[in-house]
């Protein structure tokens, strides 16, 4: 059974230091994931971000004013980013990642075309690899790699990530089923909710890594987040007596 997943490209253009990351797909909490794990790569944050018009940063195009998404101007907020979008038909204000997408396709999927990876962490262990190898390359032909431009002359101008990555975060409001279980993402997956909350109005907010489980202000399950689909998390103690003893 073979899983398709989408490639992620980001490039400094004067440096061209480049990141990729593989992502499930390109809905908004993988899509910012993504890109959150491109600055921790770098080490820090540009003053400006570039995209062409998808769906996922921009809300109205426009060639002089385009309306950003409202995650688009959290994750910029969180990084002290000005975001900016390509103009519609200009294929020239995105030449440095249309170019990079071509090599990275040529110089990484070359490389793995005919390996086997069993989860996703490990196909992209080696993309960073071969990423790593590919701005490490001599690409002037006077000894300077992407790597060496970067951290010379691009990498003092960023500027300083805060302590925590940016996550897109979901939320549902629900009132509490007699199953004691709520179901996220569109992977499906069940986490479990202490049964003493049953039929009570409750908020479950989730990202990336985590589920977490509010009733009032109170939050009362955490969980890892799971992408198995159809699965189910549950914890014992959040169990009444009669299933435990089941």
């Amino acid at each position: 059974l073979s899983i398709s997943v989408v490639l992620l490209c980001c490039v400094l253009p004067y440096s061209g230091y480049a990141f990729a990351i593989a992502l499930m797909n390109a809905t908004m909490e993988h899509f910012f994931y993504g890109l959150s794990t491109g600055l921790s790569y770098l080490g820090g944050a540009p003053e400006v971000a570039k995209s062409d018009n998808m769906k996922q940063w921009v809300k109205r195009s426009s060639r002089y004013e385009p309306s950003f998404t409202e995650a688009v101007e959290q994750w910029c907020l969180h990084y002290g980013i000005r975001p900016e979008a390509a103009r519609v038909r200009k294929p020239r204000d995105k030449a440095p990642v249309e170019g990079l997408v071509n090599k990275l396709y040529h110089f990484v999927y070359g490389r793995i075309r005919n390996d086997k990876f069993y989860t996703l962490d490990e196909l992209n262990n080696r993309i960073f690899e071969l990423v790593d190898e590919f701005n490490c390359r001599d690409f002037s032909g006077k000894g300077m790699s992407r790597m060496d431009i970067f951290f010379n002359e691009e990498k003092p101008l960023l500027s300083s990530l805060p302590a925590t990555e940016y996550r897109f975060k979901y939320v549902k409001e629900f009132k509490v089923p007699s199953l004691y279980h709520v179901q996220v993402g569109s992977e499906k997956h069940s986490y479990s909710i202490p049964y003493e909350y049953l039929n009570e109005k409750a908020c479950v907010i989730w990202d990336m890594e985590t589920v977490e489980i509010y009733v009032g202000n109170k939050r009362v399950a955490i969980h890892r987040r799971d992408f198995t689909k159809y699965g189910w998390t549950t914890v014992a103690e959040h169990m009444p007596p009669s299933h435990l003893a089941y």
